[in-house]
């Protein structure tokens, strides 16, 4: 059996926006998972998530969840760096949804 890259090219130019609403569902998981694994490990006084790990999760598209469990499980809440640049990246991916609204209806692709 041959790999068909061409075959892969087409099955992700037809899926794109399946593919991207499933990375954010995944990434927004994990940051929301880790954030509250990190706060259960800073009460115990276990080894922590690395806050690097949780600002990347979130740049690359968990913004939402991880302010989300910003919120929920109270963590993070006093650290400048958290507090200026989650919302940030959330401003930036909603943006970003938006432009691609409207140059090719993204939210429609996914909706209906």
């Amino acid at each position: 059996m041959v790999f068909d890259m061409d075959g892969v090219i087409d099955l992700i130019g037809r899926n794109k926006y399946l593919l991207i609403t499933l990375w954010l569902i995944i990434v927004n998981l994990a940051a929301f998972i880790l954030c509250g694994i990190d706060k259960k490990a800073a009460i115990l006084k276990l080894p922590r998530v690395r806050e690097r790990t949780l600002i990347l999760l979130s740049f690359f598209g968990g913004a939402l969840f991880m302010l989300l469990g910003m919120c929920i499980f109270r963590h993070k809440t006093h650290k400048e760096r958290f507090v200026i640049l989650i919302p940030c990246f959330l401003i930036l991916h909603l943006v970003c949804i938006l432009i691609l609204e409207a140059k090719s209806g993204f939210l429609s692709g996914i909706f209906f």
